[in-house]
């Protein structure tokens, strides 16, 4: 060594080449008896012992071989140094967590943490169903966990399904429980109506409600009693002061024009409706609340003013925004003049003896997605001058992973003032509001249907009379969502976000309005029972909590001798009073039908005959079952109720139905219709009409 050095210092080599051959000498002697012997390389051996003096590497920590001679940076790593493991560094995984299954070999890094040793459990989860069962010990799959992993939902293999029908045990049950609409299928023989014995849910009593829209509401038809006597026969609740004008209105202004108030940036008060005998003002829309017996009204609450960004270089040249109301904003009055005019319009209602009535707050905006905080600002303000208030969002094209994003996103104070959403709907339903559609005319259906599209509210064009009757009952193939199980598949989202109680509505239901082209070959008679009597029935199936029926849509005219509706403008079209007719809509007979059921407990039916519709509601004293007969041909029928669900008549065992009470809703000659009794016998055999809502009513014993 000492002879290589001086050759190197007489020729002058440079001081890195003699590093780079004292290493390969080094490591020639690390390969003989000299390797460690200290005293054969002197002072040399000591500078390369100090390699591995200087500490490991990051990650690293001194072995037990520390302080062993090496000589070079990796064998010194190797030798001298060994890897952080979650084992070597005894970290502590918290309730909640475990072990991973590598942690005694896990490389930590820099630092150990949860995140590198441990796996998260279910122990620290919540299952939203009392039903369910917290699986504690279940590793959730990337640290993520959610009701699908820890809960574990009962499935339908210990459901009871009674006689006459068959139980898919392999279908999970939902958030809130097994049910027989869930797990059973009726068993049906030819010319049966089966009724379940299994209690599903408790139908609303919100449902089959009154949409109305303030600017088209004349003191000559509210005031009516025949008028009042419908509403107080049907929902619980009325939808004021309609959709598009919520958001807009002034409530302390109106205007009695549909989306015209003074927040507009031109306005003159020389618009104003001054015959007020045209149009409903707020206090006489509580009035008309008290006659019908209602206590829990919808009233809309106007959170933003007037939309102002499609036309903001004019908008802000408006009086408001000169004075300064926060010129750039999206809309003309600013949230704290927004917030004050909500608190004062739930005052105003708690005055009048509505303290815990229903506000939806905006229309059709998707406000709660783009203005969050607004939207809530306004719900915390209502809350804390009634306490008792309920609130709906409004969103028409909600899917549940929307649902969830939202919830989501409002955290805490969601769960507080988000009850539940409003979704929007009309016969036909599907598509965009634009004549200029995607849509094959030959058949309806969107070439592709879009996220906007899919849940539209007005139709896909055309829809003709026999692609109505053929359609599944309702069950829409160009929905994305088919009505029937729409509010199902959010309450499950809702549930999984804490929310079991969420509530969904369809607070606009009826026929569209768009244009006359898209009702081929229907008559009056069927408009009303496509658009009113059928949507109505399917949002009992689909368990919805409210559903307000818009009664001044309808755009069309109808041929008086004929009662086919022709191509052209109407002034009435599917109102729920024609003024120009003096009398009532077809739809007046189906819906205080359905609204018959309200409150009862909802039973499956299943029918033979495909093109039979039906439900039944129990009461403690009586059972309905409500037919849609939806063919142009009688239905003759026996209805089969199951065990537990009618006890038997003591004196008629076999003659369940002898006291028993009809009342269907029948297709006339000019397609007005009426209500009429058809008979039962007393071992409930009965012919159902025609295109027909049939309700027959048995006692219990």
């Amino acid at each position: 060594c000492i002879y290589t050095l001086l050759v190197y210092f007489v020729r002058g080599v440079s001081s890195d080449k003699v590093e780079v051959e004292i290493k390969a000498h080094g490591a020639e002697l690390a390969d003989g008896a000299l390797a460690n012997d200290n005293k054969k390389c002197g002072k040399y051996w000591k500078k390369m012992k100090k390699v591995q003096e200087t500490g490991c590497p990051h990650g690293y920590k001194k072995s037990g071989s520390w302080g062993t001679e090496c000589n070079d940076d990796a064998n010194c790593k190797a030798t001298c140094c060994e890897q952080k493991t979650c084992a070597s560094e005894s970290f502590h995984c918290d309730s909640g967590w475990i072990d991973a299954s590598d942690y005694n070999t896990k490389a930590c890094g820099t630092k150990c943490n949860r995140k590198k040793c441990c796996s998260k459990t279910c122990e620290q989860e919540t299952c939203s169903s009392q039903l369910a069962v917290l699986k504690k010990e279940t590793i959730c799959p990337e640290q993520k966990c959610n009701s699908d992993v820890c809960c574990s939902m009962p499935n339908c293999s210990t459901f009871d399904c009674g006689r006459n029908a068959t139980r898919n045990d392999s279908v999970m049950c939902a958030s809130w429980g097994c049910s027989f609409d869930t797990c059973c299928k009726l068993t049906v023989s030819s010319g049966k109506v089966v009724i379940s014995d299994q209690k599903s849910w408790k139908i609303s009593e919100y449902l089959q409600s009154l949409h109305v829209v303030y600017s088209v509401a004349p003191d000559d038809i509210y005031e009516k009693q025949s008028f009042i006597n419908y509403t107080r026969n049907t929902g619980k609740s009325i939808r004021f002061p309609g959709g598009a004008p919520s958001a807009t209105w002034n409530w302390e202004r109106p205007s009695g024009r549909m989306q015209e108030t003074d927040f507009d940036w031109d306005w003159t008060d020389s618009r104003n409706v001054t015959d007020t005998s045209l149009w409903m003002s707020l206090d006489e829309f509580i009035d008309f609340c008290k006659k019908t017996g209602i206590t829990k009204p919808t009233v809309g609450v106007n959170y933003r003013g007037q939309f102002c960004a499609s036309n903001f270089e004019k908008c802000k040249t408006t009086p408001r925004m000169k004075a300064g109301y926060t010129t750039g904003q999206e809309y003309d009055r600013n949230e704290e003049e927004s917030v004050k005019a909500a608190e004062r319009l739930v005052e105003h209602m708690k005055a009048n003896g509505f303290a815990g009535a229903i506000y939806y707050i905006g229309n059709e905006d998707d406000g709660i997605v783009k203005n969050l905080n607004r939207w809530l600002a306004h719900a915390e303000a209502i809350h804390n001058k009634d306490p008792n208030a309920t609130f709906y969002f409004n969103s028409n094209d909600i899917s549940p992973n929307y649902l969830a994003k939202i919830l989501e996103t409002a955290g805490e104070r969601g769960k507080r003032y988000i009850h539940g959403v409003e979704l929007h709907g009309k016969f036909p339903f599907g598509g965009p509001c634009s004549e200029k559609s995607s849509a094959d005319t030959s058949t309806g259906h969107f070439l592709q249907v879009t996220d906007q599209q899919r849940g539209g509210e007005c139709p896909f064009m055309p829809w003709t009379r026999s692609r109505w009757l053929n359609m599944k009952i309702f069950q829409s193939e160009d929905r994305h969502y088919p009505y029937r199980s729409w509010a199902h598949d959010l309450r499950k989202v809702a549930a999984d976000a804490g929310r079991p109680d969420f509530l969904v509505a369809n607070n606009e239901f009826g026929a569209s309005w768009w244009s006359d082209a898209h009702y081929v070959d229907f008559t009056h008679y069927d408009i009303a029972m496509a658009g009113a009597v059928e949507f109505g029935m399917e949002l009992i199936l689909g368990n919805y909590t409210s559903s307000s029926f818009w009664e001044t849509i309808g755009s069309y005219s109808v041929n008086k001798k004929t009662g086919v509706v022709q191509n052209k403008p109407g002034r009435q079209g599917l109102n729920l009073y024609n003024a120009e007719e003096g009398r009532f809509n077809p739809a007046y007979f189906g819906l205080q039908i359905l609204s018959c059921a309200n409150g009862g407990d909802f039973h499956s039916v299943a029918a033979h005959d495909a093109q039979i519709n039906a439900f039944a509601a129990a009461f403690e004293d009586k059972v309905q079952v409500i037919m849609l007969n939806k063919q142009d041909k009688t239905s003759a029928v026996k209805l089969d109720f199951l065990s537990g669900l009618l006890p038997l008549h003591q004196a008629n065992p076999l003659e369940p139905c002898k006291d028993a009470k009809t009342l269907a809703m029948v297709d006339t000659k000019d397609h007005w219709g009426k209500f009429e009794r058809p008979g039962v016998d007393q071992d409930c055999k009965i012919v159902v009409p025609e295109l027909s809502l049939t309700m027959v009513e048995v006692k219990k014993q």
